[in-house]
C-alpha cells in the first residue's frame, strides 16, 4: 500500500511538471559587463521555435508578447523555426504580421531544421519564409552598433571562417551550441539546439553530448548561453525539466551606471 501510495505520487507530480512545462516560459536576464563599449546594450535572444502543429498561431503571439515585455535593443534568433504541419497553421505573410509585431531589428541563423526534409516547405519556401522575418546571417558579420559585432555562423556550412576584430565587442550566434570552440576573440556566444534535454531523466547528465552546458557558461573570457528554445520535438509536445526560455543580455560598459 505504502509503495503504491507514493507511485501513486510521484507520477503526479511528474504529470504536473508535464502540463506546467507546456504553459510556462523563463524570461532569463543576464548582464555582461565589458571594458569595449560605453553605455549599454540589450539583446533579446530566443532559438528553435518549431512553429507548426506545436507552436500555433495562439501560442506564437503569446511569444511575441513576451518578447515585447521585455524590451531591448536587437532580437537574435539561434535557428530551427520550423516544425511539422507549418502550412496546415500558418502561411508566409501570417508568419511575418505575428513576428513583425516586434518592434526591433531581428538577426536570425539558420538551423538544422532549415536544413530538414519537409512535407510543407521545400528549400527555397523556407528561406523565403525566414527572410520574410529575419535578416539571415550566412557566415557573416554585421555591426550592431560601432563598437559591438555580430558575427552569424550557418548550421551545415560554418567552416568558412569570418575574422573578428579583437578590439570590438564580438557576440557569436549559432544554432550549434559548440561553435564558439572554433573561434578566439568572442565575448559572447549564443546557441541553442539541445532544447535543453527537452525530457530528462533525474540526475542523468542531459548535456553530455555538447561541451557547453544549457543555460550561461563562463568559457575563458567569454560568456556562452544556451537556450532551452521555446519550440517541441517534431513527435510530441512535452517537455521535461527543460522549462521554455529567452534571455535579455544586457551588455553594460565598464562606465555604465
Amino acid at each position: 500500500m505504502k509503495v503504491a501510495l507514493i507511485t501513486l505520487v510521484i507520477l503526479l507530480v511528474i504529470i504536473i511538471i508535464l502540463i506546467l512545462e507546456t504553459k510556462i516560459i523563463k524570461e532569463k536576464i543576464v548582464t555582461v559587463k565589458t571594458n569595449k563599449i560605453k553605455g549599454q546594450f540589450s539583446i533579446i535572444f530566443i532559438s528553435d521555435l518549431h512553429i507548426g502543429k506545436y507552436v500555433k498561431e495562439k501560442e506564437l503571439i503569446k511569444i511575441v508578447n513576451k518578447i515585447s515585455n521585455l524590451g531591448g535593443d536587437v532580437l537574435l534568433f539561434g535557428g530551427d523555426l520550423f516544425g511539422v504541419e507549418i502550412k496546415k497553421h500558418y502561411t508566409k505573410q501570417s508568419l511575418k504580421e505575428i513576428l513583425c509585431k516586434i518592434k526591433l531589428k531581428k538577426y536570425g541563423v539558420f538551423g538544422n531544421h532549415e536544413y530538414k526534409t519537409n512535407k510543407d516547405l521545400n528549400k527555397e519556401e523556407m528561406n523565403e519564409w525566414f527572410e520574410s522575418v529575419f535578416v539571415k546571417l550566412h557566415n557573416k558579420k554585421i555591426n550592431l552598433t560601432s563598437e559591438i559585432d555580430l558575427i552569424g555562423l550557418d548550421f551545415e556550412n560554418a567552416e568558412n571562417k569570418v575574422q573578428i576584430d579583437s578590439s570590438k565587442f564580438n557576440v557569436l550566434l549559432s544554432h550549434h551550441p559548440d561553435r564558439i570552440l572554433d573561434y578566439k576573440n568572442i565575448d559572447l556566444a549564443l546557441g541553442g539546439h539541445t532544447h535543453g534535454g527537452h525530457i530528462n531523466v533525474p540526475f542523468v547528465n542531459v548535456d553530455r553530448n555538447f561541451f557547453f552546458k544549457r543555460g550561461v557558461n563562463q568559457y575563458k573570457c567569454s560568456k556562452v548561453i544556451i537556450s532551452n528554445g521555446l519550440g517541441y520535438l517534431d513527435v510530441i509536445k512535452l517537455r521535461f525539466l527543460a522549462k521554455r526560455d529567452m534571455y535579455k543580455i544586457i551588455i553594460k560598459g565598464d562606465q555604465s551606471e
